[in-house]
């Protein structure tokens, strides 16, 4: 089954199907041999800057190439990039700019209102969740960022949901430890100028994409209900 949310051009919200409690975000902290693997850049590290992630970095989400870019804010650069899986022809993901709105962990996921999820039953959250074990709220459109079920991560890096921006579980726990919390600025990217423009950046600093597997460590803690500390 794809996606686990559905949308709607109207602006209005529809089918949001999310039921859990909003996470507070933490402080950040410094980052301090917590055993998890390094940044890719030393710009994304940032372990004196006493800024709040969501001041540093920024989202883009390229629906030209399928891919979930974190941007600092500050020079413009691309630090980080993972695989996503925007919405599809049919059920496009819509909107240009959203902020945040909520972080949550195990989200109960309940069928839209939408023929493509006719006779589905409603999904507690979980790693298998249509919405995986994590998502963050954009706050328009019922659209998120949020896990993915095992049978669904083929479908990474290419266009397949109904609106949402699909990441693997372990790759979304990630960049909320690490990049986006409450507050954090999303800009969806449909300009296919602006996304080799963007894509030559961050080849131009010798980064690559994450593996889906890449916050591993981070999915026990989720299971039992807790989110990551922010670094």
């Amino acid at each position: 089954m794809a996606g686990a949310v559905t949308t709607t051009r109207t602006g209005a919200p529809r089918g949001l199907g999310v039921a859990a409690r909003p996470l507070v975000v933490p402080t950040p902290v410094a980052h301090g041999g917590l055993g998890v693997d390094a940044f890719q850049s030393s710009a994304a590290a940032g372990s004196t800057d006493p800024r709040p992630r969501q001041e540093r970095f920024a989202l883009v989400v390229d629906l030209v190439r399928s891919r979930l870019y974190v941007v600092d804010k500050q020079t413009g650069k691309p630090v980080d990039r993972y695989l996503t899986s925007p919405g599809t022809k049919k059920y496009p993901t819509v909107g240009d700019h959203f902020t945040i709105r909520r972080a949550i962990t195990r989200p109960t996921w309940t069928p839209p209102k939408s023929a493509w999820a006719k006779n589905l039953k409603p999904s507690q959250g979980g790693p298998n969740s249509p919405l995986g074990i994590f998502a963050l709220d954009l706050g328009g459109y019922g659209e998120y960022i949020h896990g993915t079920p095992r049978d669904e991560r083929a479908g990474l890096g290419r266009p397949a949901s109904h609106g949402c921006m699909r990441m693997s579980n372990e790759n979304v726990l990630q960049l909320f430890q690490r990049y986006a919390g409450v507050g954090t600025d999303v800009t969806i990217l449909r300009d296919p100028a602006e996304s080799a423009r963007l894509q030559a950046a961050f080849k131009a600093q010798g980064l690559k994409d994450h593996a889906i597997t890449d916050g591993a460590e981070l999915l026990p803690a989720a299971i039992a209900g807790r989110a990551p500390t922010a670094w």
